[in-house]
């Protein structure tokens, strides 16, 4: 992946048609599938695992979203140009 990021060829356009959500959704149904399976042979209690879960969840979000507001931004935006070659004005879509 990083190899494709940096190379010069053009970006092409990424399309979200209802095949690509739906095989997104089918995937993040198996894996939520095995989460589950795995807590169950674990003995874990369910309704504390889900909440640790949502509540994790929850609180990295609201950090990005903070993180991402803040003077922090500028400086996390030029370390992740490292993978873009340095280049601002290439464009992933």
């Amino acid at each position: 992946m990083i190899r494709e990021a940096c190379r010069n060829e053009p970006a092409q356009a990424v399309s979200l048609d209802t095949k690509m959500l739906l095989s997104g959704g089918f995937a993040t149904s198996i894996d939520a599938l095995a989460v589950g399976v795995t807590l169950s042979f674990a003995a874990a209690d369910i309704y504390f695992s889900a909440a640790v879960i949502g509540i994790v969840c929850f609180a990295l979000s609201v950090a990005a979203f903070y993180v991402g507001k803040s003077r922090w931004r500028v400086f996390l935006e030029q370390k992740a140009l490292i993978f873009r070659r340095c280049d601002p004005r290439r464009t992933w879509f």
